[in-house]
């Protein structure tokens, strides 16, 4: 299957079968096929390891697409070590990872979609080093002692979609040390992400580029986006919006410069909100004669048609 640029919708047609999430991302992840060429792994229990398990799944060294015939919670007291060629689908159950996180290290093309992640020591999805072709689409992330999402050591070409992180201090960081010269490869895409009472990093980014848009910030406390050292941030459609301690409130409105008001309409009508999570699929199998479905277009309208024209030789640099 070719891997095509643009989509008219974006993810209009990543529903229709099982693997057609593969090389359907936007932006500087859009290689990515995860499991595409391998078979598809049942995980049929929520023991953090063993037969069955994620962990098994995620560990094996060939191609697979992982789905899931449990829902609930899985309890985990280390990393899951995720393995090149592997996409986590948990669309059509409702998945959470509590207590640790998901590790990408050395590793390529792996798609994550629809898992929650809650609660952990360190980060709860960590890439390094020298990861890359990632996508991590409609994923909910909160309460992490360090980062929600980082992206380290040289990793790239990684995409950040419609995904909700919540309750949380450093969200994301883009190159963890200002040493850190290798990090100049990095590109990264983040949007129709919703970040909700999460201080800062919305990411912090150094070095590398970070392509950033249709994004929703609301109650940041520190800042809401960071260029650091070399930076390179193209940020369009966003909006953040902070809440301001109460005794400060009043006198905001009285200035007239207190206008939060609700988040931005989502801009493509056929992708579903940023904060959409839990069962929502029902796709019929794959259908490897079905190429037609994947050439049918929409019009998706004069935003997303600027940003597709302002964004392309940015991803192509």
């Amino acid at each position: 299957m070719a891997c095509n640029y643009a989509r008219e919708p974006p993810y209009e047609f990543c529903d229709y079968t099982l693997r057609s999430l593969a090389c359907s991302a936007q932006g500087f992840g859009r290689g990515a096929i995860g499991g595409r060429d391998g078979e598809v792994f049942h995980v049929t229990t929520l023991a953090a390891d063993g037969p069955g398990s994620l962990a098994e799944a995620c560990n094996k060294t060939c191609p697979l697409w992982i789905v899931f015939e449990v829902s609930g919670t899985i309890e985990l007291s280390k990393y899951i070590r995720v393995r090149s060629f592997k996409t986590i689908d948990g669309r059509g159950q409702r998945i959470k990872i509590h207590g640790h996180g998901l590790q990408l290290k050395e590793c390529e093309h792996v798609i994550i979609c629809n898992i929650e992640l809650e609660r952990g020591p360190d980060d709860g999805i960590q890439l390094k080093p020298n990861t890359r072709n990632i996508w991590i689409d409609r994923c909910t992330l909160s309460d992490y002692d360090d980062g929600l999402i980082d992206v380290t050591r040289a990793s790239t070409d990684v995409t950040i979609s419609r995904c909700r992180f919540a309750n949380h201090n450093k969200t994301m960081l883009l190159s963890a040390d200002p040493t850190h010269t290798f990090d100049r490869v990095m590109r990264v895409t983040i949007h129709h992400c919703f970040f909700d009472n999460t201080r800062q990093r919305h990411p912090r980014v150094r070095f590398g580029k970070a392509h950033l848009y249709n994004n929703y910030t609301r109650g940041w406390g520190v800042y809401a986006v960071c260029s650091a050292v070399e930076a390179e941030i193209m940020s369009i459609a966003g909006r953040q919006n902070i809440t301001l301690p109460p005794d400060c409130q009043a006198g905001a409105a009285a200035a007239g410069v207190a206008s939060w008001g609700p988040p931005p309409q989502i801009l493509s009508p056929a992708m579903p909100p940023a904060y959409a999570h839990g069962p929502q699929h029902h796709y019929p199998p794959d259908n490897e004669q079905g190429e037609g479905d994947h050439k049918k277009r929409t019009h998706l309208g004069q935003l997303w048609s600027y940003v597709t024209a302002t964004s392309k030789k940015y991803f192509d640099k």
